[in-house]
Order: structure tokens, then sequence, then C-alpha cells
């Protein structure tokens, strides 16, 4: 009797200690996965659909994309967002997307500083709060920021934003992919990082999906010069914004983010550098088409391609992409093994299918 209870009691024993380990395995599995930051295996093809183009009239190439982020919400100084005037609009460029097995995102915007610093400041549960909120209400599979002001010191705690802006990242990843593990959250940075503290911050590749940087606007508007120089032996371009972005992110979270538009600008002369009097934006598809009326130059120094005419007494040049300047910058993404491209902004091309031709080529799914 007394070796049968023993038996027993060692048999016990193991299957306790069993037990023990298979549940603190599982807690450690657990505890990995909710901290480990979410890595890209596939390459992302993304672009912003701004509220203005209606399916009616225009469709992107669907079978490229892989991303659509519906622009915009605006954000508020209480951590409150505003909603795209016509909601109607959104609801149909999402069901087409999920459709096609394209991810949509809401796209949430500020361009107001004081609007950052209260948030960031006061209201950053209630921003959270209300970003979950609606990914849940609008059917949405992600959100991409598009903070684009941030300022170095905080106006109202007269600290640094920088830690400010990294405890609302790291609230917002844990808040969302709680929710749902699934959502994508994305980063707006422009081509010039260097300049912004808040995004200068390795720590943030913890809370991201994907950084989207924004490889275009580089010319400083008071003289004539390329939109989205690459590779250029003069200026700063495309190659330099990603150095410098992967300093703080990985090169697999960075979407290269391209125009599909150029600037028209009034200028007094038709050579480049020249004083810029007044400018418009103009689509890539306009731009191509004017193209070949007034006589397209490449611009080696950019790898860029342009034109100019006359309109009265003024001059004007256009600086634009089209498919031969996207896609050195499509094979350089890959080359370097980035996250993948994107775009600003989606009917900008106006179904000037060559863009997507080229880019399918790169970047198949």
């Amino acid at each position: 009797m007394r070796k049968k209870i023993f038996i027993l009691f060692i048999l016990a024993c193991i299957i306790f200690i069993i037990d023990s380990k298979v549940d603190n395995a599982t807690i450690d599995t657990y505890f990995v996965s909710s901290t480990v930051p979410t890595t890209l295996t596939d390459t992302i093809v993304y672009g912003f659909w701004p509220d203005w183009p209606y399916l009616e009239s225009y469709q992107p190439d669907w079978n490229t994309l892989t991303h659509v982020s519906y622009s915009k919400w605006i954000l508020n100084s209480d951590g409150t967002l505003t909603n795209p005037e016509n909601m109607s609009n959104y609801y149909a460029v999402r069901d087409q997307a999920h459709q096609h097995g394209v991810k949509i995102t809401l796209c949430i915007k500020s361009n107001d500083p004081y609007v950052m610093d209260s948030v960031i400041a006061n209201h950053q549960t209630d921003f959270i709060n209300n970003i979950s909120n609606s990914l849940q209400m609008y059917g949405a599979d992600g959100v991409n920021l598009d903070l684009e002001t941030p300022t170095d010191i905080n106006s109202i705690t007269g600290t640094s934003n920088v830690p400010l802006f990294e405890n609302l990242m790291a609230n917002l990843h844990k808040t969302l992919k709680a929710a749902n593990s699934s959502y994508h959250i994305s980063l707006d940075v422009p081509w010039e990082i260097k300049y912004v503290a808040s995004f200068k911050n390795a720590n943030l590749n913890k809370y991201i999906d994907s950084v989207f940087l924004m490889s275009y606007d580089y010319c400083n508007r008071n003289t004539t010069a390329p939109n989205s120089p690459y590779d250029s032996p003069i200026r700063y371009d495309a190659i330099d914004s990603v150095c410098e972005t992967s300093k703080y992110f990985n090169k697999n979270q960075i979407i290269l983010g391209l125009p599909f538009y150029g600037y028209d600008y009034s200028t007094d002369s038709n050579q480049p550098g020249a004083k810029i009097i007044n400018e418009r934006a103009v689509s890539i598809r306009d731009a191509v088409n004017n193209s070949q009326i007034y006589g397209r130059i490449w611009d080696s120094d950019s790898n860029t391609p342009w034109y100019y005419y006359k309109s009265g007494d003024t001059w004007h040049q256009v600086w634009y992409d089209d498919d031969e300047s996207l896609r050195l910058k499509y094979q350089y993404a890959k080359s370097e093994n980035l996250g993948g491209v994107g775009f600003w902004a989606l009917g900008y091309e106006l179904n000037y299918s060559n863009v997507w031709n080229v880019c399918q080529a790169d970047f198949p799914t």
C-alpha cells in the first residue's frame, strides 16, 4: 500500500511540474508576442485617397495596391476627431478596397503645432480611444498619423515633446494591438526628418508597423527645383532622406512616399533655378501630356523630368515625375529592401496607367 501511495505521489508531482512548465511557456509566449514589434514580411504599396476622388469617375490599380489610407480625419486640440465631409465616399472606397483584398486605414491629420501640444500634453487617452473607436465604427484596418508639425518644446508643459510623443505612440500601439493585432499603424515623416526631434527617436520603431517617408516637396519655393530628386550630386534627395530616416527606423519599416503630382512655377526666366513668382500643383497625367507639347527635358542632376513654356509675358517651369523617374525610385526601394513604396495622392495620376505598370513590374503583388 505504501509503495502504491508513493508511486501515486511521484506521478502527481510529475504532472504538476509538466503543467507548470506548460503554463509558464504560455505566459512567456504571450509576453514575447505582445512586446516584440511587428515586422513587415510583404512589400507594401500604399496610396493616400483624398476625400474628393469618387469611384464613379476614378479607379486606381487595385491589383497593385496593398493599403489605402483615406484622408482625412482632422485632429482637434481635445483629442476628438472630425470626420471627412462625405462619409458615403469613404464607405464606397472601403468596400472596394476590401473586395480587392486591400487594407484601408484612417488618415488622422494635424498641421497645427498647438493642437499637437495640447493632445500629447493633456488628451492622449482621449485621442487613442477615439482612434480605436473609429477603427471599429468604420470597419478600418489601421491608422495613419499625418502629424506634420510637432514642435521640439511643448508650449503647454514647457518640456520636450520627444518623451511625450513616445508615450503617445507606446500607448496607441498597446491599445490598438490589444483590440486587433492585425491593425496597421503608420506614421508620416517629412523628407527633412533631421529637423523634427519628436520623430528622431529610435524607440518609436517598436510602436509602428510602417513609417511613410514623404519624399516630395523638396523645392524651397524660392527658386525652381525638382519636386522629388533622386541620386543627385548637388542636392539633398530621396537617398539622403532614406539614409537619415533609417537611423531611427528599420529599413523594412520605411515606405518611400512618392508624388503623383508636380508644380507649375511662374518664373522670371526659363532656366533652372529661376526665381519663383507663383506656383500651382499639377497632376502627373497633365504634366506628362503637356510635356509632349512643350518638350520634355531630363534633369540629370535630379533624375526627374521638367519642361518650360511661356504664357503671355510670363515664363513657366513645370517640375514633375513620370514613369521613368518613378521607376528609378521604385528600383532603389527594392534594392534597399525598404518596406515598400507609396503615393500622394491617388487620383492625381488620373488613370495614367504607366505609373501603375512600372510599379507592378518592380513590386508584383
